[in-house]
């Protein structure tokens, strides 16, 4: 009977036994399916590996936990779990020997005098006297990937010899699983990485694409320089930025442009200032980046002004990079990009990437300060051309009218005396040229204000042409107009445009003794259209019109205004027949 029952009694134990066998093993692979399933919940590195470690606990005790990863020589800390307070957590590089990283290591306690513990508590002093204060004993398990150890799994605990055996190959299990883990969540990292670069290239090649649209458009140059310094804050990253002004002479720095200094805002741009980041930029013609706040100690300003920005420098600034801003291989001045300290009191890394596209921001900037010279040297030449134009026509033209008509009311009043007849002859020959020197000045005086010119009748037009071109020239010069409807303003232009150059051509090589300008403009209501026609003669020595000089740009650039406005463009000419310029509008009413 008590054979029996202690037999039953066996059998129950060694039932019990096998039951707990199989429920460990089926919690152990429970949790090695949650830990593959926490890829699904996050890929972020830390935040996995810290799972990992809290599902660890479910099925091996520990007081504290930590994952290294092996650089080189070494391991680093990257996760870590423990009862330990808040304070005492600490991260660390150990030198630890290979042997620790390729095999698995117990020591039953770290208070024991063997061999193992001894070299054990010598390698890591440190790490004893911070972590080890309360464990007693402690494993090591290698995280194995592909046949490589990629860095270990740390557990201790506060009972000598707690870990046992199959301690071990739980956790074994668990640390290449945690491996695996982290080998995706790297290549995850590395993935997310290459993406955010590359959405990071996209953004700053559409922000680059944006400033040449704004360097192509009529926008001030205060307001194009404002807009590159808030695409440098928005592709690099920073805080605030600033655009600065040399004054060589005096080395002082002028306030141009700001993004994100309020302070700023009311700076006036006669407030020079110094600032020796910027002139250590201007001298290397390089960037530079000031990473130690401490640096800014003042005074680094000569105005008193720029007190409040030394303070928000001191208060906010962590990080400080200046680029020079090179025009025509001149410092015309540099950018400064603020970057604040985040909340853990850490700054914002600048690379060399940032510091590449920093510099490109300084070079749209300098090419935008070209632009505006260019566009202001170009203004000035214009409007020096157009005052020798005019200068050269009052020469050609209105002074030497006026030279004759002084010329001849000279001699009238004794012409006069001998002969009335040749008198009255001069006296109308004087009103001709004065006529014409009017005709003349009008006519410079449309060129000088274009919106008279569109405002202008077209018969007003061609009456003040005939009559420059008949004193200029001395060729008497017939107008004949005939207008039952206007001209749209672009297409009036083009014909007195063409009037214009073929009367100065009559002028200047026909030699005639007549011309006539015609002008017919007729509405046809019932089909809706207007058709006008431009005619200009004379009866001068005429030309072979495939014979004209290639140096000779007046018919091809009548042409050109022609087609410009869609109407079609003719001469016919012959020698000693004189010659005719046509010009045909077909157009909607």
């Amino acid at each position: 009977m008590d054979d029996k029952g202690s037999m039953y009694n066996k059998d129950n134990m060694d039932n019990d036994g096998c039951r707990d066998a199989l429920q460990q093993n089926s919690k152990f692979l429970t949790t090695l399916l949650e830990v593959s399933n926490l890829v699904t919940s996050t890929m972020e590195l830390r935040p996995l590996l810290e799972a990992i470690l809290d599902k660890l606990r479910t099925i091996i005790e520990y007081r504290d936990a930590k994952i290294f990863i092996a650089k080189g020589d070494r391991v680093s800390v990257i996760a870590h779990r423990s009862k330990l307070k808040p304070d005492q957590e600490r991260t660390y590089s150990l030198p630890l020997e290979k042997e620790l990283l390729r095999n698995p290591v117990v020591i039953d306690d770290l208070l024991s005098d063997d061999e193992l513990t001894v070299t054990f508590r010598e390698n890591m002093r440190d790490y004893m006297d911070t972590i080890f204060r309360d464990a007693r004993c402690w494993m090591s398990l290698p995280m194995v990937y592909k046949d490589t150890v990629i860095g270990i799994m740390t557990l201790d605990h506060t009972e000598p010899g707690y870990y046992k055996d199959y301690h071990v190959e739980l956790g074994a299990a668990f640390a290449n699983q945690a491996a695996i883990e982290y080998e995706n969540a790297k290549l995850y990292d590395e993935v997310k990485k290459r993406l955010q670069e590359n959405e990071q290239r996209r953004r700053v090649a559409e922000g680059l694409k944006d400033i040449m649209r704004a360097l192509n458009s009529n926008r001030s140059l205060e307001d194009i320089l404002g807009f590159i310094i808030r695409q440098a804050v928005r592709l690099l990253h920073a805080d605030a930025a600033a655009l600065f002004r040399l004054d060589s002479g005096t080395g002082l720095m002028y306030l141009v442009a700001s993004h994100g200094l309020p302070h700023m805002e009311s700076l006036v741009n006669d407030m020079g200032f110094r600032a020796p980041i910027l002139q250590k930029a201007f001298d290397g013609r390089r960037p530079v980046v000031r990473t130690d706040p401490s640096e800014i100690n003042g005074p680094y300003y000569d105005n008193p002004f720029m007190d409040a920005h030394l303070k928000w420098l001191r208060d906010n600034c962590c990080k400080m990079t200046a680029v020079p801003l090179i025009c025509r291989d001149e410092v015309y001045g540099g950018i400064t990009l603020y970057f604040k300290c985040d909340g853990d009191g850490l700054d914002r890394d600048v690379s060399n990437e940032d510091l590449t596209l920093a510099m490109s921001f300084a070079d749209q900037a300098a090419l935008a300060i070209d632009n505006t010279r260019l566009k202001k040297q170009a203004e000035e030449t214009a409007v020096m051309a157009e005052r020798n134009r005019l200068a050269r026509d009052l020469h050609d033209a209105v002074t030497q009218t006026l030279f004759s008509a002084s010329l001849i009311a000279e001699v009238v009043p004794r012409i006069w005396e001998r002969n009335r007849d040749e008198g009255m002859k001069r006296l109308d020959e004087l009103k001709q040229l004065t006529r014409g020197a009017l005709a003349e000045m009008r006519t410079l005086l449309f060129e000088l204000r274009p919106a008279t010119l569109a405002e202008a009748p077209i018969e007003e037009l061609l009456r003040q042409l005939c009559e420059a071109a008949t004193g200029r020239a001395r060729i008497p010069v017939k107008l004949d107009i005939k207008a039952a409807a206007k001209l749209p303003g672009d297409v009036k232009i083009v014909f007195y445009r063409v009037a214009q150059e073929a009367l100065n051509n009559i002028a200047k090589h026909s030699g005639a003794k007549n011309a006539v300008v015609g002008l017919n403009i007729n509405h046809d209501p019932n089909l809706g259209i207007i058709v006008a026609s431009l005619r200009v003669t004379d009866d001068g020595k005429g030309f072979e019109p495939q014979n004209i000089d290639s140096g000779r740009f007046g018919l091809s650039i009548m042409k050109e205004r022609a087609e410009s406005a869609g109407a079609r463009f003719s001469v016919s000419s012959k020698p000693g027949c004189g010659t005719k310029v046509e010009l045909e509008w077909v157009g909607s009413a």
